[in-house]
């Protein structure tokens, strides 16, 4: 993965046993997601609940799917809204 910027753009080869099976770019995200943490001690009591603020980047683009190192598939993305 090669990261661009901090917000998520970024470019993404994926591999499995050493053979290319996906690629395609991410755009940054628009705008800060939200999820909730909730946490225990070693005795099981549960501690308070956390908010914690990340942001997931969007597939834009041409994302590319191989099989046997060939394109099987090709999908376009706007925003993370496939297009197909």
């Amino acid at each position: 993965m090669v990261v661009y910027e901090p917000l998520g753009k970024s470019y993404l080869e994926r591999y499995l046993n050493g053979q290319l099976i996906e690629a395609g770019h991410y755009e940054n995200s628009l705008d800060t997601l939200k999820r909730y943490v909730g946490s225990r001690d070693l005795n099981g009591n549960h501690g308070p609940l956390r908010v914690v603020k990340y942001f997931e980047p969007l597939k834009h683009g041409i994302w590319i799917t191989y099989k046997n190192g060939k394109s099987v598939k090709k999908q376009r993305y706007i925003l993370g809204i496939n297009q197909d």
